[in-house]
């Protein structure tokens, strides 16, 4: 696990958070001295809005986290005197385990007030369709009176939370992250569009530039067909290349199954193509 800030205010102070709070990296401004004596300007490039999230993604790639790993969460006054509730499901653990381990306890580090049953973990089975509870989350975060959710549910476990709140006519201030910030899972909220509006978003998005030629090439490939049309920064356009991948490394492997086809010489096949291509530049073996 490792923590970082970034921040828009300067390296003296971020340094000595860093210290006392046992974070693993600070990223923020860094005052230019000279002889000793600070010149008013800057080393390197200003920490604004735009670069926070640039930095952000650039540290993530270089301690070679999965988007999927990431969890971030922004502060700039939404928290101040709010009682603060996290909604969750047990669909993904890994992220449950980041809510869990990371995000409630350092909430209460910084001196956020939690609501008293920390967190409320939505039964979600295998899939995110078929989560339940919705109602009684509602009820709970409304009894408890938490004026600020952070909705780490995924993406229609989300949706109907925010609709049974509106329901309820129980109206906090919403935050999110990962899949529900993207605009292909957002069009899922369309129907509670006015009481998501205004939610905090945090995310990563990678580059182009990281996705490899396979991925492009089966995008470029939909799009041409006329089946549909992804850009990089949509969610979609990295689902759509990872299935695509999958299924032409399937495709592979029926044709190259030696003699009749059954369970033990199509996995022969598909052993033997060896390295494969992957959603992102790099590549691994099957």
């Amino acid at each position: 696990m490792r923590l970082l800030l970034v921040s828009g205010g300067f390296s003296f102070f971020t340094a000595r958070l860093e210290q006392r709070l046992g974070l693993d990296y600070t990223i923020s401004n860094e005052l230019e001295l000279k002889e000793g004596r600070l010149t008013g300007g800057l080393v390197g490039r200003i920490v604004d809005a735009a670069a926070k999230a640039a930095r952000f993604r650039e540290a993530a790639q270089a301690l070679g986290v999965a988007e999927a790993d990431v969890l971030a969460v922004l502060e700039s006054g939404e928290l101040k005197g709010k009682k603060i509730g996290v909604v969750a499901s047990d669909g993904n653990p890994q992220a449950l385990k980041t809510v869990t381990s990371v995000l409630i306890p350092r909430l209460k580090q910084l001196g956020y007030k939690v609501a008293d049953n920390d967190n409320i973990v939505l039964p979600c089975a295998s899939s995110p369709t078929t989560c339940s509870q919705q109602d009684v989350a509602v009820q709970r975060l409304k009894n408890d009176g938490v004026s600020f959710v952070f909705n780490a549910a995924d993406v229609l476990a989300g949706e109907t939370l925010v609709a049974e709140a509106e329901k309820a006519g129980y109206k906090p201030t919403w935050s999110t992250n990962r899949n529900n910030t993207t605009d292909t899972v957002a069009k899922f909220f369309k129907p509670v569009a006015d009481a998501w509006e205004g939610a905090n978003g945090v995310s990563v998005t990678w580059p182009d530039t990281d996705f490899s030629q396979e991925t492009k090439d089966c995008n470029t490939n939909a799009a041409k067909g006329g089946i549909f049309k992804y850009t990089p920064d949509q969610n979609a356009y990295a689902a759509y290349g990872q299935y695509c991948i999958m299924m032409n490394l399937i495709a592979q492997g029926l044709k190259d199954a030696k003699g009749s086809l059954t369970p033990s010489s199509f996995l022969a096949a598909m052993l033997a193509i060896g390295t494969i291509p992957r959603l992102r530049s790099a590549s691994h073996c099957l």
